[in-house]
């Protein structure tokens, strides 16, 4: 027994050193490399499923050796392939090992700082100019072995700085998608290390595209911020990159990025204008991460707009296709969207589901990263619907911790306007108060008056300020309202304004609050039919509850 395992062993062994010595042959490496630069053209094209298979043939064929040319692409393609299916844990593995490897393989002494990459440029550049010069004057007044040696000397500095220089650009490329990666995971201040040297880098290069691809990662990592005016002006910057090196699907894609960050602002037509045009070009060159999110993109449009068969449509689509092409990071967007789409319905069973599934999903590529915060802070709006105080209240300090690693402004401000409606669920006016204040900060800070003007008229709603406080700015939201084409929300103001006319102006708060609830139990009664315990049951009290509430606001039942 003991020497038929030796001999399996051996055998193990053998085969291992035969595809080895494969591998470093004329012939192995040659074949190695060939598969690798076919995996190099299927990326660009968007032929990501070639490129996973070309990649499992090499590493299955030719066993790589460890701190080799072949190494560090193999590991950066893969960390590519990864990336596009949305497996960020398992990409930034591949990813940083490339990094590593490439570090050794061309000796590389630490990377200065984005800021001084382009004096360390022009340092060896004049080195090498010098090092030239002496070259062709010749060393006169030397003997043939110390002219050899010092032309040896100078010969291999020149290759040394020459190789440094040669290598920026992929190593750039590399830094780039690290950038990506780590933005996905939820680290941007070391996103944003790696694609300002990537930035900086490329324009060095003047490789234009690159540098407006690396433009766009460091405009997402300020939208993630919410700052929303920033992320625009990056991508313009970005557009004319790619307009300079004649990529005009890429500049396409732009476009609809500039449009998302006006959407986010609350202003859906530019992305209905530009959608179609990217939701064609994307289709044309088999681009399917981006139709995918040109789809969930117009599906949200739709969702704004109260269209609400044509975003299930559009929804559905875009699901359909990441499981067809395994794309497990997109899913879990479309499985957000999806429960916006079921809670503007009214299902919240079907958008508690599809947000613990963005959770499940997230878990396994990419625990701290997108879109982890938003998912916990719209379960705890849907236990607020539900009434189900306590448990939003432990969702939102979820959601908070998770804030806490990786902040995202507009994530954050809707965390405490659902905190500010729970509280005053819970009938503490003075928590729900300062809940509501810190979210109109957070959006006054970023510019956002879209979700500013729907914090103001959502807390009026809820009764949590004095009318005289609320009033002038119900009023301002009615015309930020007007001005972003939101006539729902338009309503609602209108509503509220109209209600505040009929009492005085100067009504204390527990009067506010008092006045609002009374209209609300009476509203439900009157959709019950008179019934305490169907409306008992639309409010989320219980039937005692109600009973004396209805008791202590004299209303007829």
């Amino acid at each position: 027994m003991r020497l038929d395992v030796q001999r399996s062993l051996k055998k193990r062994k053998q085969t291992a050193t035969k595809k080895t010595e494969a591998s470093k042959s004329p012939a192995g490496r040659p074949e190695l490399s060939r598969l690798l630069g076919l995996v190099e053209e299927a990326i660009p094209a968007k032929r990501y499923t070639e490129a996973k298979k070309r990649l499992e043939e090499a590493g299955k064929t030719y066993p790589i050796a460890p701190s080799s040319p072949e190494a560090y692409r193999y590991h950066y393609l893969r960390g590519w392939v990864f990336f596009w299916q949305g497996n960020q844990l398992s990409a930034w593995e591949e990813t940083d090992q490339a990094l590593r490897i490439f570090g050794r393989v061309h000796r590389l002494p630490l990377l200065p700082q984005p800021e001084n990459l382009p004096n360390f440029v022009a340092k060896n550049l004049k080195q090498l100019r010098a090092i030239e010069v002496a070259l062709l004057e010749g060393l006169e007044g030397h003997n043939l072995d110390e002219d050899g040696r010092k032309r040896a000397v100078l010969e291999r500095r020149i290759f040394e700085i020459s190789a440094s220089l040669k290598n920026l650009n992929p190593l750039a490329k590399l830094h780039q998608l690290a950038g990506s990666i780590l933005r996905h995971l939820g680290k941007p201040a070391e996103a944003l290390e790696h694609l300002e040297w990537a930035a900086t880098a490329f324009r060095l290069s003047r490789d234009w595209g690159s540098l407006a691809e690396t433009l766009n990662g460091i405009s997402m990592v300020h939208l993630s911020r919410g700052e929303l005016p920033l992320a625009i002006q990056i991508l313009e910057q970005a557009r004319n990159y790619s307009l300079k090196a004649k990529n005009h699907y890429f500049e396409l894609v732009l476009r609809s990025n500039v449009a998302v960050c006006q959407l986010l602002a609350g202003s859906w037509r530019p992305l209905l204008t530009s959608l179609p045009d990217i939701l064609a070009a994307a289709k044309k060159s088999n681009d399917f991460p981006r139709y995918a999110t040109a789809l969930l993109l117009s599906g949200h449009t739709y969702l704004l707009q109260g269209r609400l068969k044509e975003s299930r449509k559009a929804f559905t689509e875009a699901q359909s296709i990441c499981t067809e092409k395994k794309l497990i990071g997109l899913s879990k967007y479309c499985h957000g969207y999806l429960a916006d789409l079921e809670m503007a319905e009214g299902r919240l069973g079907e958008a508690e589901g599809h947000l613990k599934k963005v959770l499940e999903i997230s878990q396994q590529v990419s625990p701290q990263g997108e879109p982890v915060a938003e998912a916990w802070q719209k379960l705890g709006e849907v236990y607020v619907a539900r009434k189900e105080y306590d448990r939003a209240v432990k969702t939102f300090a979820l959601c908070r911790e998770h804030l806490s690693k990786w902040p995202e402004k507009l994530v954050e401000g809707a965390l405490y306007r659902g905190m500010g409606v729970c509280h005053v669920g819970m009938e503490q006016l003075r928590p729900a108060q300062n809940d509501f204040k810190k979210a109109v900060d957070i959006f006054e800070s970023c510019g956002n008056e879209w979700e500013l003007a729907k914090t103001v008229v959502i807390a009026a709603e809820q009764g949590a300020f004095a009318l005289a406080e609320i009033q002038p700015k119900i009023i301002r939201a009615r015309e930020i309202f007007k001005k972003l084409e939101q006539p729902s929300w338009r309503k609602r103001a209108q509503a509220l304004l109209e209600h505040f006319d009929s009492v005085r102006t100067n009504t204390p708060l527990r009067q506010t609050h008092e006045l609002i609830e009374k209209e609300k139990i009476s509203q439900a009664l009157a959709e019950a039919g008179g019934s305490i315990s169907l409306a008992a049951k639309k409010l989320g009290l219980l039937r005692q509850t109600l009973q004396y509430k209805i008791k202590r606001y004299q209303i007829e039942v």
